[in-house]
């Protein structure tokens, strides 16, 4: 079966190639557009099964754009945007729009739409359940993300599951700094937007249950200019 071909128009360069990565490890084509008017040429190069729009660009507001590039594509077109106005979510879905996504929701929301969009046979596509490893022990810690438990000896630690997201990340990444794009995106399914500190209010948060539950055996340093690491130590 060819490969599934996506326009994926979004400015954001960290979050458009963190999506792409994510895309393309399961066999989809990505073609990445920054703005309106590449967006435009990418889809009349090229053959394209489904679009990936968001809403705030360079170039201008997407939606004034819409029905050009829906005439252009004649695919399906799945809004994929921070903004959570319930008006612009209707304003999409009135002018043709086949999806509409909040990027919160994450890339495995997103990829899970498109597989309906595109409609993947089941043996093209492995689950995320199938996929992706949800335990993982190293130097004595087991990281559960099914149950969102950190456990070494006797010790057992509940932890939320943004907390959980951003430690099992850090886990399989201990070899080096994590940025606050990456855990953003993890999280929330975007980057981080350069000034809002949810996201060191939550590796605060971490690090005091981390210090609590296992004093300093197990501890997230700040790396600076490149974002935390996680650190095991005897």
């Amino acid at each position: 079966m060819p490969y599934k071909s996506v326009l994926l128009v979004e400015d954001d360069i960290f979050t458009s190639r963190l999506i792409k990565k994510y895309l393309e490890c399961r066999d989809v084509i990505v073609h990445q557009a920054f703005d309106v008017g590449s967006a435009f040429n990418k889809a009349v190069e090229n053959n394209i099964d489904l679009v990936i729009l968001d809403l705030s660009l360079p170039s201008g507001f997407s939606l004034d754009h819409f029905k050009e590039l829906k005439s252009v594509v004649n695919s399906p077109i799945v809004i994929y945007t921070a903004r959570r106005d319930e008006e612009i979510e209707l304003l999409s879905l009135n002018l043709g729009a086949d999806d509409f996504i909040q990027k919160e929701r994450g890339v495995k929301v997103l990829y899970a739409r498109m597989k309906k969009h595109l409609k993947f046979e089941e043996d093209d596509d492995l689950s995320d359940t199938e996929s992706e490893e949800t335990e993982l022990s190293i130097n004595g810690f087991s990281f559960d993300k099914g149950a969102n438990t950190v456990t070494h000896e006797s010790t057992l630690l509940e932890l939320t599951l943004k907390e959980m997201s951003i430690i099992y990340y850090l886990a399989i990444n201990s070899n080096r700094a994590v940025s606050r794009d990456e855990l953003s995106f993890i999280t929330k399914g975007y980057a981080y937007d350069g000034w809002s500190r949810s996201m060191d209010l939550s590796v605060f948060r971490l690090r005091k249950k981390l210090d609590s539950a296992f004093k300093k055996s197990l501890s997230i340093s700040t790396i600076r200019g490149k974002g935390y690491q996680l650190n095991f130590n005897d």
